[in-house]
């Protein structure tokens, strides 16, 4: 791999790789640490070579690796993918979403074999840059960290526990490089106001630009007016944290303490989801009332991307600290049931590789919602975690599925109740996941369920109920319960008896011919043939036709079984 530490970092451009997935863009406000830049470089010349940069959250570890694949993503011909670990139970979902940019046909694979066929990708000898973002856990690593092929693995952890890794400490800015920070995000300040804020900042680097912000954006404010308004806020507030952070929480507060009501509120949907994880920006201006004007909107957003609360121009970010002090001074939950609305309407609405390209997005906030809001919110986990079964369901990841379906199935029955349409179709999906495992048992309770929830809300007679009955007898026949099965596909018939038969006609012929075919293996051909002329009756003012590709040929064949039946109208 041709990386070069003693390039000049300044000549540098990112020509990234297309098949790269990096969701942070690069730091406007990005100053210094040319020297931890070289050590990052050196440290991954080796095939295989990890580095785990480490320091407290607001220390710049993510703009350092923007700036990183600024100035070196030409070495990494494989292209560059970032994975964000902060929810350990999100990585699959990431890894599985990486399909895309490394062009891996998903046909016939489930989840953990798209999986295996990325690790397999990770594996060749092509220089590739794998990025673990906030991982805290050398474990979670180790189950994930490719040892052959040409990846080379860059971690960022606010943990020091990485006694098998090389590790690069990050330190505060030095006082020229906050000044210059300062300098380059309030170009009012002079260079004594800049150095004096900086040291009573303590060269923080996030306190540094939510600070700078503020003044740039409230320009009546002076550094002494500042400071002041920070002090103040000290005094008047218990600030729970130990330095660096104290500093930074009180800029923060202090900046949230400026906005008015529109802003703040949409500062509070951001902050319901999952923090340092990037946000489509016109995802965002969603979040807003509909009746609020589009420029307004805009305005508003941009207002807090002024102010340093939230970064990024396409994809917006709300940084940890800055989501975990919104929360403890907003925090309202109404806002965060708003935000599991506008997810579920954008998701809805779309299909193919736009809903693909979306969930990729969504899918951690959507955990993190589900897990922000158990005990309280349980209406919303029901949708986060149907929205992601769905996704599940989608990449043909069974077990995944089935884990998303327990969830809303129990936060359905804590809303809900216990008898309700919804968790009679939660149960049904489950049941489905479960018999694509070959799990019959679990999958013919789960259906016999919504099965029993849907006769209680419809009544025996009625198309829905129907449904359940007919697929509870496939299950059962699955199973090998054969006489069981019989009994249900016979419930299923008596109801469609009752129903119009136009609107049935192959619900009609499928009970028909499953329970016919039992019949026949039994050695019941008497009753099959009775059960067959009962069909014949039924289905006779209306055309089987070759457009049932699922039936055809089995009804051909029953058509030479019983002969006497000629009365059948056949449409070929």
């Amino acid at each position: 791999m041709q990386i070069d530490p003693g390039d000049s970092l300044s000549m540098k451009q990112a020509v990234v790789h297309p098949t790269s997935f990096i969701p942070f863009e690069p730091s406007p406000t990005f100053i210094g640490r040319a020297l931890e830049l070289k050590a990052m470089a050196a440290a991954l010349i080796p095939a295989q070579a990890a580095l785990v940069l480490v320091g407290p959250s607001g220390i710049g570890k993510t703009s350092l690796v923007t700036a990183f694949i600024t100035h070196y993503s030409y070495s990494f011909p494989g292209g560059i993918v970032w994975i964000n670990c902060a929810n350990s139970n999100s990585i699959e979902l990431q890894l599985a979403g990486s399909a895309q940019e490394l062009s891996i046909d998903r046909t016939g694979l489930d989840g953990d074999q798209l999986i295996e066929q990325v690790i397999k990708v990770w594996q060749l000898p092509i220089p590739r840059l794998l990025i673990f973002d906030n991982c805290a856990d050398p474990r979670l690593l180790a189950q994930w960290q490719p040892l052959i092929g040409g990846c080379r693995v860059l971690v960022t952890s606010r943990s020091d526990q990485w006694s098998t890794l090389s590790t690069l400490q990050l330190a505060m800015l030095v006082p020229n490089e906050s000044r210059e920070l300062l300098q380059q995000a309030c170009p009012r300040l002079s260079a004594v106001e800049a150095t004096t804020l900086a040291a009573h900042l303590g060269h923080f680097p996030l306190t540094l630009h939510v600070a700078a912000s503020y003044l740039q954006v409230i320009s009546s404010h002076n550094v002494q007016r500042y400071q002041h308004g920070l002090s103040l806020l000290k005094q008047q507030e218990s600030v729970v944290a130990s330095q660096p952070l104290d500093c930074c929480i009180a800029s923060v507060r202090l900046t949230i303490n400026q906005l008015d009501s529109l802003a703040l509120g949409m500062l509070d949907y951001v902050a319901w989801c999952a923090h340092g994880v990037p946000l489509p920006r016109a995802f965002v201006l969603t979040f807003i009332a509909a009746e609020t004007p589009v420029d307004t909107a805009v305005a508003t957003l941009q207002r807090l991307l002024d102010v340093g609360l939230l970064s990024g121009t396409n994809a917006i970010i709300i940084h940890q600290v800055v989501g975990e002090i919104v929360h403890a001074q907003v925090g309202d939950q109404a806002n965060a049931f708003h935000v599991v609305d506008q997810w579920q309407t954008q998701l809805n609405a779309l299909d193919g590789s736009a809903y693909f390209a979306a969930m990729r997005w969504a899918a951690p906030h959507l955990q993190q919602l589900a897990s922000r809001m158990q005990g309280w919110g349980d209406r919303a986990v029901a949708i986060c975690a149907n929205q992601l079964a769905a996704y599940a369901d989608d990449l043909n990841w069974d077990s995944l599925a089935e884990h998303w379906y327990r969830q809303a199935i129990q936060a359905e029955e804590r809303s809900l109740g216990v008898l309700h349409e919804q968790l009679a179709t939660s149960f049904n999906n489950l049941a489905e996941s479960c018999i694509r495992q070959g799990k019959t048992l679990a999958a013919i309770d789960y259906a016999q369920r919504a099965y029993q929830i849907n006769c209680q809300l419809f009544g025996e007679i009625h198309e829905t109920t129907m449904f359940h009955s007919l697929r509870v007898g496939q299950m059962l026949s699955t199973h090998g319960s054969y006489h069981s099965a019989q009994a249900w596909y016979r419930q299923t018939l008596a109801i469609l008896a009752q129903l119009d038969p136009a609107e049935h006609i192959s619900t009609i012929l499928e009970a028909n011919l499953a329970l016919i075919g039992l019949l026949q293996s039994d050695g019941q051909t008497e009753d099959a043939h009775h059960i067959y002329q009962q069909a014949m009756h039924m289905l006779h003012p209306f055309p089987i036709t070759k457009d049932m590709d699922a039936y055809w040929d089995q009804f051909q064949a029953l058509q030479a079984t019983h002969p006497n039946q000629t009365d059948q109208r056949m449409d070929s």
